[in-house]
């Protein structure tokens, strides 16, 4: 039966054939592979070789070369080799089969992999879109940057939105150092003293002009909103989206018609607020203790 030979590396000069869990051949180059890795240089210096591949399987009918069996499957294997070989730039792969890549690069020892495909984490969007699944996976491989990194993009979203397949490998005191984070920031956001704010920002002004109105919307309704929205999403941006607007419009409305002359400057301390948040997120530090 003929081999199914991957069309990247198929070269006629290769001088072994890394055969894939799903049966995908590679010919590639003990010498190219033993420079990257020691797992495989140890493999290529003992004296019994894999079976031979018979010569009517490969394009130079000649040659017989040993295979290799490898338990990663062919897009893992694509991937890595694209990495080792000078001329075959790597197409940024999806999550998971980086995922897959990163295993592979520390079973076999291969130098600076890791850091090349770590880098590959903090492309394509994944921070804003899925930073559980970075976190997790930076964690798992330890790349500190990328982890750190994740940390805080994770703030922009709720807690419940996080859960991900890659939390079956992630570290339990990486957990936890990312819930005492969270933890933090959000008790952070909470002491925010939107009255002190006011103050700084607005001080020929007081909140708002009624006593009524003070109680009704400012402490009562205002404040415990914005720390409610804090607390789904540790994340300026929540309190800028549509629904946060719009929610505070509501509230302003509900006040009497002096109180409600003043949204534009309710506004301005809302955003005063946003600010404040963001400051505290930027100042913060994550530090895992793995």
């Amino acid at each position: 039966m003929a081999m199914n030979f991957h069309e990247a590396f198929n070269s006629p000069t290769a001088d072994v054939i890394l055969r894939s869990s799903d049966d995908i051949h590679f010919r590639a180059h003990r010498l190219i592979l033993s420079e990257a890795s020691v797992v495989f240089a140890g493999m290529f210096s003992l004296p019994v070789l894999p079976p031979m591949a018979p010569p009517s399987s490969s394009p130079n009918e000649e040659a017989k070369l040993p295979i290799v069996d490898l338990s990663e499957d062919g897009e893992t294997l694509s991937g890595l080799l694209h990495v080792l070989y000078p001329g075959k730039p790597l197409q940024a792969p999806e999550l998971g089969v980086l995922r897959k890549m990163l295993a592979a690069a520390e079973k076999y020892m291969i130098l600076g992999a890791k850091t090349l495909l770590g880098g590959l984490l903090l492309g394509q969007g994944l921070l804003e879109t899925e930073p559980m699944r970075v976190y997790a996976v930076a964690c798992r491989f330890r790349l500190c940057d990328a982890a750190i990194l994740a940390a805080k993009a994770t703030l922009k979203h709720p807690p419940l939105g996080l859960a991900c397949p890659e939390l079956e490998d992630l570290p339990a005191v990486a957990y936890l150092d990312l819930l005492r984070y969270r933890e933090q920031r959000l008790n952070n956001t909470h002491r925010l003293d939107a009255h002190k704010l006011w103050k700084d920002n607005f001080k020929n002004r007081s909140p708002p002009h009624c006593g009524n109105c003070a109680t009704k919307w400012w402490n009562n309704a205002y404040l415990p909103y914005v720390k409610d929205t804090l607390r789904r999403c540790t994340s300026s941006t929540a309190l800028m989206s549509l629904e946060c607007v719009q929610h505070v419009s509501g509230i302003v409305s509900a006040a009497c018609i002096t109180c409600q002359q003043e949204m534009g400057t309710i506004f301005d301390l809302h955003t005063t607020v946003v600010v404040a948040v963001d400051k505290d997120i930027a100042n913060a530090k994550f530090e895992p203790s793995w």
